[in-house]
Formats: C-alpha cells, structure tokens, sequence
C-alpha cells in the first residue's frame, strides 16, 4: 500500500514555526510573519518488508535509516 499527499510550502519570516501546536499554546501572544508559495511539497509513504524506517530526500540527494525499534516515546520526547 502506498499514501501519497501534497501540501503547500511556505516560508517563515519571523517566528518559525511558534504558531504551531504545542508551542503556540505554552508561549502567549506569539506573532509569525509567513508568506505562502507556489511551490508543493511531496511526500509519499509505502509499506517495506524490512523492520526499518528509510527517509529518502530527492531534493538533497540524502536516505536515513532508522531501526523500528528505536522509534520510541522516550526516544522521541527525551529532554537533552
């Protein structure tokens, strides 16, 4: 099976991402200056017989490859 979705790109100006949740919900009155583009982005997800979890980039010319098992809530959430 494979997923497939496109989403506009925007660029951040001021303020990054800080309108995003949670982070707009801890810090008040936050302002983010954005403009949007033309340009999409594209992501494609597909189920591999592998316990693996591989992040292609075409754009950087990259892969990562990460071991299932270290997808975890205390590796994702650790406080360094």
């Amino acid at each position: 099976m494979q997923v497939t979705s496109l989403g506009s790109v925007r660029v951040d100006l001021l303020g990054g991402t800080i309108d995003l949740e949670p982070i707009n919900l801890i810090l008040p009155n936050v302002i983010t200056l954005n403009v949007a583009t033309s340009l999409q982005a594209k992501v494609t997800l597909e189920k591999i017989d592998k316990n693996v979890i591989e992040i292609f980039s075409h754009d950087y010319d990259s892969k990562y490859v990460f071991e299932a098992t270290d997808i975890t809530n205390e590796n994702l959430y650790q406080n360094d």
